[in-house]
């Protein structure tokens, strides 16, 4: 076994926050969305079957690794952004004029409680948790409340799409991807069902397995869940509302997103992902850097959590902001988030 001194991962530590940065790009580019700051905002976002064309015009865009470009106009059609440069022009578009003003992809939260929860600590203000140890036909979609006050300030911030997650259970239910503007829950759907919430008992055992009842109740749970789905594939199992969520899972058309901290919690997720046949995707991911080569090979993505999080015992300080540029580096896709809002 080859040992790494302290200060050697220090070394690979600093170099890699570095990386940090081109990872970063990462995160921005995948929006289809735009911030202009100060005074107001505009976006591709737009209602389903309200998709329009809006010209940008004259501001200087800031984008992630390159140098800002001044009086420079973005041409958006149909919720995508089809052209950036000066001199764009379409005759049906809606012209937002940026002169003076700062241009900016706008950013993703890969896991929050935005729409589920107002106050945190106050079980009233929340729609978050649900009774119950098995609920995946629980969507966090159609829980949305609208009218948060959230949603606009989280906005006006510059996030303008994010996943929102249930908690709570064994199988907490269905994550959505939403955009942060619109006037129903059907405006600000993205994705409706982005992921299954799942938390295996026992991640932090040796081999994943667990102890105890709870293990045993929640390996009776998926097992009757997929032979539920063989039986439905088949045509010989009536319709269960609650295993019939499940079934999504178990076609690899919805990943599971499993909470999962430390190497060995990692690498128990991941097992359960092959045991069971399943995409999965890691949220949180404290040091998944010291697995990296394992997440790149079995192509395993990762939600990280928030960058405000204390470091671990014998860890070092600055490992959480380093970690994304080792990642990088090797190959992992992931993602950023506030850690769950």
């Amino acid at each position: 076994m080859r040992t790494i001194k302290a200060s050697t991962t220090r070394t690979v530590l600093r170099r890699a926050a570095h990386s940090s940065v081109r990872a970063m790009i990462l995160a921005a580019a995948v929006s289809g969305a735009l911030t202009i700051g100060v005074s107001h905002q505009a976006s591709a976002q737009a209602a389903p079957g309200e998709e329009k064309t809006y010209l940008i015009k004259g501001g200087t865009v800031v984008n992630a690794g390159s140098a800002p470009m001044p009086n420079t106009d973005i041409l958006i059609r149909n919720n995508r952004i089809v052209s950036v440069g000066s001199g764009a022009s379409a005759a049906d578009a809606t012209v937002i004029d940026a002169t003076g003003q700062f241009v900016y992809p706008g950013m993703i939260d890969g896991n929050t409680g935005i729409g589920l929860q107002e106050i945190g600590g106050f079980q009233s203000m929340s729609l978050r948790r649900e009774m119950g140890q098995f609920n995946p036909h629980m969507r966090a979609l159609v829980a949305l409340n609208v009218e948060s006050e959230i949603l606009g300030v989280t906005r006006m911030n510059g996030v303008t799409t994010v996943v929102t997650t249930p908690t709570g259970g064994a199988i907490a239910g269905q994550a959505a991807l939403i955009n942060t503007a619109g006037w129903t829950w059907e405006d600000l759907a993205v994705t409706k069902a982005a992921g299954m919430m799942i938390s295996p008992p026992g991640l932090n055992f040796p081999g994943g397995g667990g102890v105890g009842a709870a293990s045993e109740e929640f390996e009776s749970f998926m097992t009757t869940a997929k032979a539920y789905h063989e039986g439905r594939e088949a045509g010989t199992t009536k319709l269960d509302l609650i295993y019939e969520a499940m079934r999504p899972v178990f076609t690899k058309e919805m990943p599971a997103i499993i909470t999962a901290n430390g190497e060995n919690a990692i690498k128990n997720a991941i097992a359960f992902g092959e045991k069971w046949d399943i995409r999965v995707i890691l949220s949180g991911g404290s040091d998944a850097w010291k697995v990296r080569t394992l997440l790149a090979e079995k192509n395993v993505p990762l939600i990280l959590g928030s960058i405000e999080s204390a470091p671990g015992n014998n860890v070092p300080y600055d490992a959480i902001y380093a970690q994304p540029g080792l990642l990088y580096e090797a190959g992992v896709k992931f993602a950023f988030s506030t850690g769950g809002g």
